[in-house]
């Protein structure tokens, strides 16, 4: 699969989470109040608040080596492939208030580990999924103060399967 394909599927499970708000396959900014509200505004038990999300390519690596496979017959048959690698990040923002917002946040990104927990594969996208690391902070998103946190890992994939 292609890296924005295995993109794709990770917004789609992003996107399976409870009143995750907006999700976003790319980095999204805009200097236009309009836009800045259309964006990362949602409402979220009846209330306009920020709850955006937004996946990016962070990094990525290529391993090309000698595998031996079958390609399909009895005999083992040495070939030519590539592993690649490409690391992700999700940012996700959600508006601040008070401790409840905070409590409802925590929840939030133990959903979002949840629905990648159970699927190593990302929809069958990839051939794995590393481990997920994050980290939580808050910070000011515009002129809002909100929760903020940064989910990390890979996705690995193999190409270019042919006789040497």
């Amino acid at each position: 699969m292609a890296r924005d394909t295995i993109q794709a599927a990770i917004k789609t499970i992003l996107e399976t989470v409870t009143d995750i708000g907006q999700v976003h396959d790319s980095i999204r900014w805009t200097i236009h109040e309009d836009k800045f509200i259309k964006n990362f505004f949602t409402v979220v038990n009846e209330q306009q608040q920020i709850r955006t999300w937004m996946i990016y390519r962070v990094d990525g690596a290529v391993d090309y080596g000698a595998r031996e496979g079958s390609l399909g017959t009895s005999q083992r048959i040495p070939t030519q492939s590539s592993f690649q690698r490409y690391d992700f990040a999700i940012e996700g923002w959600a508006s601040f208030k008070d401790d409840e917002t905070d409590i409802e946040f925590q929840s939030l990104i133990d959903s979002v580990i949840d629905k990648f927990q159970a699927n190593i594969s990302l929809n069958s996208t990839s051939l794995m999924r590393g481990p997920i690391t994050y980290s939580i902070d808050h910070q000011f998103f515009g002129d809002y103060f909100v929760h903020h946190v940064i989910f990390n890992f890979y996705a690995t994939e193999r190409e270019g399967i042919t006789p040497t």
